[in-house]
């Protein structure tokens, strides 16, 4: 027989003394129950070891250092933090500034609920350096067909206000994306007061282009012109004095399709005369389709400064008895045929006219050789003469703001004293109406 008998261990003991005394067995000694040890606090736990982190785990998100052409989703998540997620920047084409903090990309969750909702974060830094937080809606990018693409800045009422007050604009130009440049562009002194008439001020039918796309506008030595398939030299028409930027509105302007609400008609010069200045001349160079009627409503409308008309176009009038051109006041002037496409012209004229008088070139006695094509400083030599439009403040006579009105700086000395309108506005006048008529 075994030495000893292994019994269970919940048996009781009443079961293993009655088995032991059946076969005269000895009982084996009873164990006192066991008492299982209390766990321990969880101070004295030990602690585990950190569990080590993957570097080549997709969890972690990659960051603009380990990835240069990914940026972070611009969105905010519900728990107004921002989105985690990194995106691409393919979508900013050729421009330089592509990793640009002011342009907001999105990831493709965010990128659904922006575009639903047709609404984008503002464009414009605070004060405090900060990306405004403010959402406008897509709508306010005009004619664009890409208007809800997050490539485009778009400002709220308050950074747009002050946009377009230091005359930024966009640039028109199209990358290599066929998406528009989302350059910003400060208008120079030239365009703005040659828009500063309009009401509309910033219709996309005066193009600003930033500097890389500038030099590409004035690349092409001309065009062929869409009246009679003839050859048209932009050097034949544009003078190299003018600036890189004037140039190239000027291009943009040439090249455009005849509009249907152009009308024959004249443009006419009046002087403003200003007894207490004699440092400046101020002449209004506008166009109309009745000249007597327009010069009758200049004399009733403002009666305490004495117009002059100096000139118009076209000057095809009827000879006088001496054989003259004809009689230039009032009640005898006899205009003769229109010329077409007045608003064209006056187009034109007003852009070359407003770089003359931001820049000044014109008091340089050689300023017609003048050649700024090779060096953009060259027409801005005169940088403190630059100025807005001096006359955008309202008239005391009849309480409203004259458009049109350009303020030559006089010569002061030599043979061209007292002939501004003669050798200065006059031949851009007739210049640009001869391109109107040979070629618009």
């Amino acid at each position: 027989m075994p030495s000893a008998y292994h019994y269970p261990p919940n048996a009781p003991q009443s079961m293993t003394m009655q088995m032991a005394l059946d076969d005269d067995t000895p009982l084996p000694p009873i164990r006192p129950h066991h008492t299982p040890e209390l766990p321990l606090s969880t101070s004295q736990l030990p602690s585990k070891p950190p569990r080590p982190i993957r570097k080549d785990s997709a969890s972690t998100s990659p960051t603009p250092t380990d990835q240069n052409d990914k940026v972070q989703c611009a969105a905010m998540t519900k728990a107004k933090k921002r989105c985690t997620r990194f995106v691409k920047t393919q979508a900013m084409g050729d421009n330089q500034d592509q990793d640009s903090p002011d342009l907001p990309r999105y990831c493709y969750q965010h990128k659904k609920e922006v575009l639903q909702n047709d609404k984008v974060q503002c464009a414009a830094m605070t004060k405090a350096e900060k990306r405004c937080t403010r959402f406008v809606k897509a709508q306010a990018m005009g004619d664009n067909q890409d208007q809800n693409s997050p490539d485009l800045p778009r400002y709220c009422y308050q950074h747009k206000k002050k946009v377009l007050q230091n005359d930024q604009f966009q640039c028109a130009a199209t990358t290599q994306a066929e998406k528009r440049c989302i350059r910003i562009v400060k208008t120079g002194a030239a365009l703005a007061q040659a828009t500063g008439d309009n009401q509309d001020q910033d219709s996309p039918d005066l193009p600003r282009y930033c500097w890389q796309h500038k030099k590409k506008v004035l690349q092409p030595g001309g065009y062929y012109s869409k009246k009679n398939g003839e050859w048209v030299k932009f050097d034949d028409w544009i003078p190299q004095y003018l600036q890189a930027e004037t140039r190239a509105a000027l291009r943009d302007e040439m090249q455009k399709s005849r509009s249907s609400s152009d009308v024959p008609g004249y443009i006419y010069t009046f002087e403003i005369r200003e007894p207490s200045q004699n440092k400046t001349i101020k002449l209004k160079v506008g166009q109309t389709v009745n000249l007597g009627k327009r010069i009758d409503q200049w004399g009733r409308q403002c009666s305490s400064k004495e117009q002059i008309l100096r000139g118009f176009y076209p000057r095809v009038v009827e000879s006088d008895e001496d054989g003259g051109e004809g009689s230039l006041m009032k009640g005898q002037v006899k205009a003769g045929e229109k010329a077409a496409w007045c608003h064209r012209l006056e187009r034109l004229i007003h852009l070359e006219l407003a770089d003359l008088v931001a820049t000044c070139v014109y008091l340089d006695p050689e300023w017609l050789n003048v050649d700024c094509s090779s060096n953009e400083d060259t027409a801005t030599r005169k940088k403190s003469k630059q100025k807005k439009n001096s006359n955008a403040r309202p008239c005391p006579d009849c309480r409203s703001v004259h458009k049109e009105i350009f303020e030559f700086e006089r010569w002061k000395r030599g043979k061209n004293t007292g002939k501004e309108w003669e050798l200065v506005v006059k031949p851009v006048v007739e210049r640009w109406g001869k391109f109107v008529e040979l070629y618009v």
